[in-house]
């Protein structure tokens, strides 16, 4: 999803206050993530776009306030850019700079300390579910501009971690959330379950710049 695209969506139905502060953190995400790109050779933003677009379909399914769209938008910046908490609370509020920080692998972090992270995070907040699973659909779903050996580790993660830690925490997801929790699922099953290729070229090169090659 590009930028122009995100700004595109209808938000008429929003508070105005609410539709600021997307924007806000919108404009923080952009200039943080500025000189990154992705595999493909995406401006990395594009990345925390489509993890907040999901997450609209999470607040269309409840009443819930922008929270989500926020810290999904977010979620990349203690780790990739150097923000730190106390930054993120004095812009956003502590609510978004909790979930960034759970959501976010610290420096001498292993990976089972990090899913121990999230499970303990989950058991506080069932939203951080839903956040780490909009994260790995997106992965998944790039998967292809990887070398083999990243492919086959996002694939292992995610069947070895994130579905079982899903289905674990499925009963503390209040119940109007099942059905789309579900779909999510199934469709990280069709994802991990798609055969393996070559790594796919870079895309996009941006102009001018020596970009940051990230994940």
């Amino acid at each position: 999803m590009t930028l122009e695209e995100y700004l595109a969506v209808d938000r008429s139905k929003m508070e105005k206050d609410d539709r600021r502060e997307i924007l806000d953190a919108l404009a923080w995400m952009v200039r943080l993530h500025r000189g990154q790109m992705r595999q493909s050779g995406e401006p990395y933003h594009t990345h925390p776009l489509e993890v907040a677009h999901l997450m609209e379909k999470v607040i269309e399914e409840g009443r819930l306030d922008t929270t989500l769209i926020l810290v999904a938008l977010l979620h990349d910046i203690m780790e990739e850019c150097d923000v730190f908490f106390e930054q993120i609370n004095g812009a956003f509020g502590w609510d978004v700079a909790w979930l960034v920080d759970c959501l976010s692998k610290k420096e001498s972090q292993t990976d089972e300390g990090y899913f121990q992270q999230i499970r303990e995070g989950i058991k506080d907040d069932w939203r951080v579910l839903f956040l780490k699973l909009a994260d790995n659909i997106h992965n998944l779903e790039t998967l292809s501009f990887l070398i083999l050996e990243k492919q086959l580790a996002f694939v292992k993660e995610s069947r070895e971690a994130y579905l079982p830690m899903a289905r674990q925490f499925k009963p503390q997801v209040p119940q109007r959330y099942h059905a789309l929790l579900d779909d999510w699922l199934r469709k990280i099953e069709e994802l991990v379950a798609r055969p393996f290729a070559p790594p796919r070229p870079c895309l996009v090169l941006l102009e001018g710049e020596t970009p940051t090659i990230i994940l």
